[in-house]
């Protein structure tokens, strides 16, 4: 409604005054001698204010890869209840999967904060079909799901001309750039390192 709509638009720009006040504060404490009275008020005040503002962040920062999940539960045909309260998107890109350069086939591979989803891109064509026959504006799924695995389960490596994926049943080579493999590995490490301490730390 236009009620709803005229409350966000104010909730957002008082956020957005909130985020300019440090700058504020950081003016009024360099024009402050430290003998002043007012200087260790205004030193608390931007303390407590950058507080507010990293939480006000970092709470933006989760929502939006809060909605990333979702989004991706809708692009993926075949991904089912990925939503969950601490399930975070993490990265994504586009790859190569395969033994050699000949024989790989382009993946698009989703990294979130407990598993890796690899899908395969339908083409343009194909999605216009469906809307076609089917006659509706709903959304039709971009990517088709290829497999879905625990990040727990998986380890990582390089490989010549890029990086593996293995588990226990199964293992999956990429074709990437030498800066391709080297971001996947490190953010896949990390990500793993940090889903392990949580893991244990839940034992």
């Amino acid at each position: 409604s236009e009620m709803c709509i005229r409350d966000s638009i104010n909730a957002e720009y008082g956020v957005q005054r909130i985020c300019k006040y440090p700058l504020f504060l950081n003016d009024l404490l360099r024009n402050t001698t430290v003998t002043d009275l007012d200087y260790t008020m205004l030193s608390n005040a931007l303390a407590k204010i950058e507080e507010v503002v990293s939480s006000i962040n970092e709470g933006k920062r989760v929502a939006e890869q809060i909605d990333k999940v979702m989004q991706i539960q809708n692009d993926v045909d075949g991904v089912i209840n990925l939503v969950a309260p601490t399930r975070r998107f993490v990265y994504e890109g586009k790859l190569n999967l395969g033994p050699t350069e000949e024989s790989a086939q382009p993946v698009h591979v989703f990294l979130l904060n407990d598993i890796v989803i690899i899908a395969k891109e339908r083409q343009a064509s194909y999605i216009s079909f469906v809307k076609t026959m089917t006659l509706t504006l709903a959304h039709v799924p971009t990517f088709e799901l290829r497999n879905k695995i625990m990040l727990n389960d998986l380890e990582i490596a390089p490989a010549p001309n890029g990086f593996i994926l293995i588990n226990v049943d199964d293992f999956f080579i990429f074709q990437a750039t030498k800066d391709e493999a080297a971001k996947w590995i490190d953010l896949f490490s990390e990500t793993k390192k940090k889903l392990k301490l949580i893991i244990n730390a839940n034992k």
